[in-house]
């Protein structure tokens, strides 16, 4: 992939346009690692060709509503040499707005034309387009070495992608026919259909961020299934640690009633002495007592 100093030594060669005076500010077509491309002539589906937005009076702006549908025309006509291959994507600055563009995809070494894809937008909000704004960013690469056979052999009268009236009539205007089906249910005096179309019309753009939603929310639930299993797996031990703590408290408790056990029985060893010496001594008490002490004497 080419970077800005090796792009700024073919740009001219490749765009047809010399090279900007600022060619590292902000609003370059040279950017840091590909080349913008700007808007040239917009085409509307469903037009006729002699009417403004059709193939023989392109517009040079139009604010493109929601479902709707625009073909844009590049104003640079591109000429990749050989050994330059390119692929195109829309800018975030756009995307992020809700402008779906067709892909249009790997442009092959050889190719000299300008672009044309279809937009589409999936926002909320009009989008506007005017010829002069960037509307494609090329990121740019070179081969190992020159393509066999390039596009403009294998195609040798091809002048680019072009903009036909039948390549138009294959598209609609409004891609989801938003207004069409409301109008016509609106018509027909039945509000549940226009409650039906408004609820369709919604599901439609919110497919377009599931992807970015459920990302978070899988890792969120993974992240609160870790805690559980650490949480669950620290109060296992701890419930056992308390297990253990419970055990050494009933062995201990045993050992006091032991020792217990054991000074009672030593003060009743005590009591059995003293008593044997209490009664030796009243033994020799009667010894040494007079006869005429004595009974029966």
């Amino acid at each position: 992939m080419l970077r800005d100093l090796e792009i700024e030594t073919i740009y001219t060669a490749i765009v047809g346009a010399p090279v900007p005076t600022d060619v590292d500010g902000p609003k370059s077509p040279i950017q840091p690692a590909s080349v913008d491309l700007h808007v040239g002539r917009i085409y509307v589906p469903e037009t006729k060709p002699d009417e403004l937005g059709g193939v023989n009076q392109p517009r040079t702006e139009l604010s493109l509503a929601t479902g709707e549908t625009a073909v844009v025309e590049t104003k640079e006509e591109i000429s990749l040499p050989p050994n330059i291959g390119a692929i195109g994507f829309t800018p975030s600055s756009l995307s992020a707005r809700g402008l779906l563009t067709t892909n249009p995809g790997h442009i092959d070494p050889g190719y000299k034309g300008k672009l044309t894809f279809t937009v589409i937008n999936m926002g909320r909000t009009p989008i506007s387009l005017e010829t002069g704004d960037v509307v494609m960013t090329l990121v740019v690469f070179t081969l190992t070495g020159d393509a066999r056979a390039p596009y403009d052999k294998r195609n040798p009268s091809s002048s680019g992608a072009t903009v036909t009236a039948t390549r138009m009539d294959s598209l609609a205007k409004d891609m989801l026919d938003v207004s069409g089906r409301i109008k016509r249910a609106v018509e027909d005096g039945d509000r549940q259909k226009v409650e039906l179309v408004t609820q369709e019309e919604g599901k439609t753009r919110r497919t377009a961020t599931v992807v970015g939603v459920v990302s978070p929310v899988v890792a969120l639930i993974l992240s609160l299934t870790i805690a559980i299993v650490g949480y669950l797996s620290t109060t296992n031990e701890n419930a056992d640690k308390l297990d253990t703590i419970d055990d050494r408290v009933v062995t201990l408790e045993s050992q006091g009633d032991l020792a217990r056990l054991d000074e009672r029985l030593t003060e009743l060893e005590e009591v059995d002495a003293l008593q044997e010496r209490i009664e030796a001594l009243e033994e020799q008490v009667e010894d040494l007592q007079p006869a005429s002490t004595q009974p029966g004497g």
